[in-house]
């Protein structure tokens, strides 16, 4: 996992960005301000360095769950739970996804909540 962390961190380089390996195959990237193209495109480039990363320590996939934090927000936690949800929300694949957490989203797990009460 330090290979996956190590290519991840090269890309992840900017003031105030971090990457953090959460448990198992988890990492968690903090990246500042930009719009969802540039954020799909930084993405893909670490998608690109986990597959180059194949011939030595097997087949890898990344399946993106994306909050953006507006200015002055600062709970964490939320963030991260809303990434996972966005994550979460994709079919399975064999494929690298990347999924932004919307108001669809929020919605859709709102209208669960309700249903189970």
């Amino acid at each position: 996992m330090r290979d996956v962390c190590a290519a991840l961190s090269a890309e992840a380089d900017g003031e105030g960005e971090l990457v953090a390996r959460g448990e198992a195959d988890t990492f968690y990237l903090f990246l500042q301000g930009a719009e969802q193209p540039q954020i799909v495109e930084r993405l893909g480039r670490m998608a690109g360095k986990l597959a180059n990363l194949r011939d030595t320590i097997g087949p890898l996939r990344a399946n993106t769950g994306i909050y953006c934090m507006q200015p002055g927000e600062a709970d964490l936690a939320d963030a991260e739970a809303c990434a996972d949800v966005a994550r979460k929300s994709v079919e399975k694949s064999y494929h690298n996804t990347c999924t932004f957490y919307s108001e669809s989203i929020k919605n859709r797990q709102r209208d669960m909540a309700t249903m189970l009460y």
